[in-house]
């Protein structure tokens, strides 16, 4: 019969087995860090219950998957946009339709706008690309081009934006 072990009052006696290869790990570890193998162990257990309250779970419970899923079922429409698109993503779209609205414009009056189609036909067909390229000229019309500087010449410091040959 054994006796009753003495310890600090509250606390408790825990055995652990593992096999001679865990053991020699944690002797050596507890060692390294100048501990007790129990002193060792406790930290592991506290070190592991901070990290996993700031950490998220590995795994979702049923809640979070239908959540999830729906999620990633509402983004096509989400990305389309439309009266129920978040007003963040409605003014993202808008920024880069202005912005891409903006570039083909520049193409165009640049005498591009056989190279603008041709771009356009081949992400979207013919047809959508005429369209675009239609509406976009219809609701801004052309600049004056910039004067005929000669063929293969670059604009020199004299040029009107002043930027000189480092900008061209």
């Amino acid at each position: 019969m054994r006796g009753k072990r003495r310890g600090k009052p509250g606390s408790k006696h825990l055995s652990l087995s593992m096999t001679d290869e865990d053991w020699e790990v944690v002797r050596a570890n507890a060692a390294r860090e100048r501990l007790s193998i129990a002193r060792y162990v406790v930290e592991l257990v506290d070190r592991a219950a901070r990290t996993s309250a700031v950490e998220p779970a590995l795994s979702l419970d049923a809640d979070e998957q239908r959540e999830l899923l729906e999620t990633v079922r509402r983004l096509p429409a989400l990305i389309r946009g439309g009266e129920d698109a978040p007003a963040l993503i409605r003014d993202l779209q808008l920024r880069i339709a202005a912005v891409l609205d903006l570039r083909a414009l520049d193409l165009i009056r640049a005498g591009r706008r056989e190279e603008l189609r041709a771009l356009l036909a081949s992400r979207a067909g013919a047809e959508q690309a005429d369209r675009y390229i239609a509406a976009l000229e219809a609701k801004a019309p052309p600049s004056t081009p910039p004067p005929d500087r000669g063929p293969g010449r670059r604009p020199g410091p004299e040029s009107p934006s002043g930027q000189g040959k480092l900008f061209c």
